[in-house]
C-alpha cells in the first residue's frame, strides 16, 4: 500500500462588535479566515509527512531539541522515524495556564529557521497562546546543516503540543 496524506490547514479569528456613539448604534460582524488544502504529493501544494507530539511538557529553563531529519514516532507499539525534506505547516500550543512562556528556535546547532529572518531568532509564546506557521508552496527546507527546532521552557514549566505538515525526505 503506498503511503497518502491529505491536510488541510486553517485558522480563523472572528468578531462581534458594538459600539454606540450619538444615538447611532456601531456595528461590526466579521472574520478573517486563512485556509488551504495540501493533497497528497511532494509539490508546491502538496505533502506527504505528518508528525506530531502532543502533551510534552518541559520544566522551567529546559530546552528540547527536535531533529526535523530523525524524529521519532511511536505507531501501534513500534517506532519509527520521520524525516523532513521541508517543513508546509508548524502549530505549536503553549498548554500551561499561567507562568511559562515557551520559547521556539535560537538552536546553536544546525538551527532550523525557515520562518525567521536568521538563525537565532525566536519567537516567545504566553501561557494559552498558539502559533501557525504556514508556506503552502514548497515549504521551507530542512537539510543537515538546519535541521534543528529548539523549544524552552521560560519563566515557568509549560505542557505543549507540536504538530509538523510537510514534504519527507
Amino acid at each position: 500500500m503506498s503511503r497518502s496524506l491529505n491536510s488541510l490547514v486553517s485558522a480563523q479569528l472572528g468578531w462581534n462588535w458594538r459600539d454606540e456613539q450619538d444615538f447611532a448604534l456601531l456595528a461590526d460582524d466579521n472574520r478573517l479566515e486563512y485556509r488551504f488544502a495540501l493533497a497528497s504529493g511532494t509539490g508546491a501544494g502538496r505533502a506527504d509527512a505528518v508528525w506530531y507530539v502532543p502533551g510534552d511538557a518541559l520544566a522551567q529553563g529546559v530546552a528540547r531539541r527536535w531533529t526535523l531529519t530523525a524524529l521519532p514516532r511511536s505507531v501501534f507499539g513500534g517506532q519509527i522515524t520521520q524525516s523532513f525534506a521541508a517543513i508546509k505547516a508548524l502549530l505549536l500550543l503553549n498548554r500551561a495556564e499561567s507562568g511559562g512562556l515557551l520559547v521556539l528556535g535560537g538552536d546553536t546547532e544546525t538551527p532550523w529557521w525557515g520562518p525567521f529572518g536568521a538563525a537565532d531568532q525566536t519567537l516567545r509564546l504566553p501561557p494559552g497562546a498558539a502559533l501557525l506557521l504556514s508556506h503552502a508552496g514548497i515549504g521551507w527546507p530542512v537539510d543537515a546543516q538546519t535541521c534543528n527546532l529548539r523549544l524552552k521552557a521560560e519563566g515557568g514549566a509549560v505542557g505543549y503540543d507540536l504538530a509538523l505538515i510537510g514534504i519527507a525526505a
